[in-house]
């Protein structure tokens, strides 16, 4: 399918060859646009993390947030390299099976010359932030720019009608605002959550794809075919292009999967829309070998592979656990759990990963010229380092859980209309500055999809995005509002390039004043960008669930001196298990002591709770304790039983009291015990 893909130099215009070349489009104002936009990305990112210095314990509201393992995780690999822990280091890495570890390592990568400090926590969100503003911008403008006034495709990079200049400034400036002026998604980019860099690396992903469609078909057509050193240069650009491409998309995958699903199959249906009648071609010149192919001498060869008989073997073992259920088995006198059988789903993967492998050595050249450079580009650089990845223990099966139904509530019923509703109101109310910027919004992306035959090859990607994300996040049964915040973006660039479009109609009208009325639409979205939002909304809080309670902190702070010297704190609350007070403890003593917490299984009565922790109290390595009685009602915990944890304590001897304090913020009691 890639190597037939459509390229600009191939169907850019239908003007004849002897036809003079099309006038350079002035594209000076599109770019002091996109500048304006970035400075005031960079001054509102300022801001933002200057509200958050001086006051980062806001933020920490809540024991059982995804902030917290987000920030912890990040915390432990800048620990490890700082202290020199390589074999911590990739242990730590290694557990990053069902969120990936980019956002970790960026994090990291800022704490370790700056220290485990709080404070670093929102920097790359807040710098996802700050390049989803800037490629909004920048997607819009080209997206106009490529393509003004073609009657069917793009034009090449560089040409254009002189309405080219301000269309797209106002497009840049209008879906540079739109971005700008979103509360929720600066509430998510001053945090510690993964929604703005995905944002960022998914319209990185769509730049690039842009920008690989524009290059030269790789047997050397364009601009510079019929010379050996234009060929060249063709195929040396577009194999640049299509492996940035691919870079990034692994990226992405990296960052977390189902942003990297979303922009995949967006791209897929981009490519089969843009290569239908290459791809119908290919399809039926693949029917004569298949028929002369004997099913009976396939079947055989199939059969008889070794590689393939252990994979189906070991496929029916995970079907035959996954419907018994729990299970096990004795090994040498020890109990060994084979439920849930993830493991196992790596062996069956890799044995069919190895025979994948055969099969690229056997067929290498016919597989390579099929694919043509950009097939070979995307296997080299997205497919292989995916495919490799899901050789790591459980990271399949981590993986598929992730992105399949079953990541939601258990209760959960398929409403459409419902779940529509739900998500227009989150972007009417939390990602827009008014209900009526959403409404323009919407129409204006109208007015560029009745254009979309003028886009250039690869730029429907964004409206397929914009569709596909929509359409993702109505099936799906897991619902937060905070879900649109990687790819609504895409709505915000065809809103920008249907305000160009509207702006080009009017210079082909009325050429004088097509600078005057760009100039005044581009510097009055912007300004109305700074101007318009006020202090976050209710409805933006609750989108980016960013609540206005008392920091979680004060269950820490209280009784650190009396952790000073311990070796291994362990921690038992009636929270259960969190990440929280690991970071918390960490974060404050700036060294990465080990930190264990007891095993509290979901569901559980009170007495089972005790149970399960007085078991774990008898034998936990930690010299002092750290434990914290919460009401129930303070952090609206669903878990009655996890109360157990403290009535264990009551029932054991082997560590005695060290100091107490009241939080009042939270009706908890807090206390430190150390082992007799």
């Amino acid at each position: 399918m890639l190597g037939d893909l459509p390229f600009t130099a191939a169907r850019s215009s239908s003007r004849p060859p002897s036809a003079a070349p099309a006038t350079p489009a002035p594209r000076w104002a599109g770019r002091l646009a996109v500048l304006v936009v970035a400075a005031l990305a960079l001054a509102l990112a300022a801001a933002m993390l200057r509200a958050y210095w001086w006051a980062p314990e806001t933020l920490w509201t809540d024991v059982h947030h995804d902030r917290d393992g987000h920030f912890g995780f990040g915390l432990d690999l800048a620990l490890a390299l700082r202290t020199g822990d390589l074999g911590g280091f990739v242990s730590h890495l290694s557990r990053s099976v069902v969120w990936p570890p980019v956002n970790g390592l960026l994090l990291a990568a800022v704490m370790l010359p700056g220290g485990p400090d709080l404070r670093l926590a929102i920097v790359p969100a807040l710098l996802g932030w700050i390049l989803t503003v800037v490629l909004t911008a920048v997607l819009a403008r080209r997206l106009v720019e490529t393509s003004p006034g073609a009657p069917s495709g793009a034009v090449p990079p560089g040409a254009g009608s002189p309405s080219a200049g301000p269309a797209g400034a106002v497009a840049a400036a209008v879906a540079g605002a739109l971005a700008l002026s979103a509360p929720a998604f600066a509430l998510l980019g001053s945090d510690v959550m993964l929604e703005t860099l995905g944002a960022a690396l998914s319209a990185l992903t769509l730049l690039c794809f842009l920008r690989a469609m524009e290059t030269p078909r790789h047997h050397g057509t364009g601009t510079d075919a019929g010379t050996e050193s234009g060929t060249e240069s063709g195929v040396g650009e577009a194999v640049r292009r299509w492996r940035m491409l691919g870079l990034v998309l692994t990226v992405l995958f990296f960052h977390k999967g189902n942003y990297w699903g979303l922009v995949v199959a967006s791209l897929v249906v981009t490519v089969a829309i843009e290569s239908g009648v290459g791809l119908v071609r290919r399809a039926r010149a693949a029917v004569g070998p298949v028929r002369a192919l004997r099913p009976g001498r396939v079947v055989t060869r199939l059969s008889t592979d070794p590689l393939l008989i252990a994979a189906l073997g070991v496929a029916v073992l995970v079907a035959v656990i996954y419907r018994r259920g729990p299970t096990s088995l004795d090994l040498f006198g020890r109990p060994v759990s084979l439920y849930p059988p993830e493991n196992l789903v790596t062996v069956a993967y890799a044995l069919l990963f190895a025979r994948a492998v055969v099969a690229w050595r056997r067929h290498r050249d016919r597989l390579a010229s099929a694919l043509g450079v950009p097939g070979r580009a995307i296997l080299a650089w997205h497919v292989l380092p995916v495919a490799v990845s899901f050789l790591i223990p459980k990271r399949l099966p981590g993986f598929l859980w992730f992105v399949s139904p079953a990541n939601g509530p258990a209760d959960a019923t398929f409403e459409p209309l419902s779940t529509a509703r739900f998500y227009a109101t989150a972007a009417a109310d939390g990602f827009h500055a008014t209900p009526t910027v959403a409404v323009a919004t919407l129409v204006l992306f109208a007015t560029a999809l009745v254009f979309k035959r003028r886009w250039p090859p690869g730029g429907r990607a964004v409206i397929a995005l914009a569709l596909v994300g929509t359409a993702g996040v109505i099936v799906h049964p897991h619902h937060q509002a905070r879900f649109l915040a990687s790819w609504l973006f895409a709505w915000w660039v065809g809103a920008g390039v249907g305000a160009g479009v509207l702006v080009a109609a009017l210079a082909r009208r009325w050429p004088a004043g097509a600078m005057v009325a760009g100039t005044a639409v581009s510097a009055g979205a912007l300004v109305a960008a700074v101007t318009l939002p006020g202090p976050p909304s209710a409805a933006a809080r609750a989108v980016a669930i960013r609540e206005t309670s008392p920091s979680t902190l004060a269950l820490v702070t209280p009784l650190l001196p009396e952790l000073v010297g311990a070796r291994t704190i362990g921690v038992v609350s009636s929270t259960g298990r969190t990440p929280f007070f690991a970071w918390a403890l960490r974060v404050v003593c700036r060294c990465a002591v080990p930190v264990t917490t007891p095993w509290m299984t979901s569901g559980s009565s009170r007495e089972a709770v005790a149970r399960e922790v007085a078991g774990w109290l008898a034998t936990t390595p930690a010299d002092r304790l750290l434990v914290a009685d919460i009401p129930m009602s303070a952090l609206h915990m669903k878990e009655p039983g996890f109360a157990g944890a403290i009535d264990a304590l009551a029932t054991q001897t082997r560590y005695v009291p060290r100091g107490r304090v009241a939080v009042p913020a939270f009706s908890a009691t807090v206390s430190v015990w150390e082992r007799r």
